[in-house]
């Protein structure tokens, strides 16, 4: 799953970002780019989507959902 999420600013909120998926069960794998903003998580897409945009909620970071 790829995900583009907003306001990552520095090193700080992509650890952030990290953080917050890799806690989510069924995330396998967290890579977190700060320059496009995009996120790729890997798991069962359909058990942790919407976990992952609820935690990205929480966490500060929302996504950018078309």
């Amino acid at each position: 799953m790829d995900i583009k999420v907003t306001k990552m600013k520095c090193d700080g909120c992509v650890s952030a970002v990290k953080s917050a998926l890799e806690s989510i069960d069924g995330v396998s794998d967290v890579t977190v780019d700060l320059a496009s903003g995009m996120v790729h998580l890997t798991g069962d897409d359909q058990k942790i989507q919407e976990a992952v945009i609820q935690k990205l909620i929480t966490a500060g970071y929302p996504p950018a959902l078309n």
